[in-house]
């Protein structure tokens, strides 16, 4: 059976169990490795989406954590304590708002986040 890995290769080999194959394993460090090279591989986004579960800054970091959604789908997403400093309103949950980053893997927890760079909101009424 055909499949793509995440360089966009064809795999053509089922998995048999034999011992070519069990040399072919990636240890999880070698996966996650992979799949956060393919995530970098991504250009810069905008993405607009909804805010929820806003929290930040965190006292500590300064950085913000939160998810944006839309009607599908969510993304965990991080604005570092540097941007965060340049906004020009505070983000609140139920905000549409649009978002320029690119994604990040977090290696020690295999986690994938949205790493905003800038965010605007798409009208005045949204700012609050």
């Amino acid at each position: 059976m055909a499949g793509w890995n995440l360089t966009g290769n064809a795999v053509s080999a089922e998995f048999d169990g034999s011992d070519e194959q069990e040399r072919k394993e990636l240890s999880v460090s070698q996966a996650v490795e992979i799949a956060a090279g393919a995530l970098d591989a991504i250009p810069q986004l905008s993405v607009l989406g909804e805010v929820t579960g806003f929290r930040g800054p965190n006292a500590r970091s300064g950085h913000c954590y939160f998810q944006i959604k839309d009607d599908s789908a969510a993304v965990d997403c991080i604005i570092w304590k540097g941007a965060y400093l340049k906004r020009t309103f505070d983000l609140r949950d139920g905000m549409q708002v649009s978002f320029k980053g690119s994604f990040n893997l977090y290696k020690a927890t295999g986690r994938m986040s949205f790493v905003c760079l800038l965010y605007t909101s798409p009208s005045p009424r949204d700012r609050g």
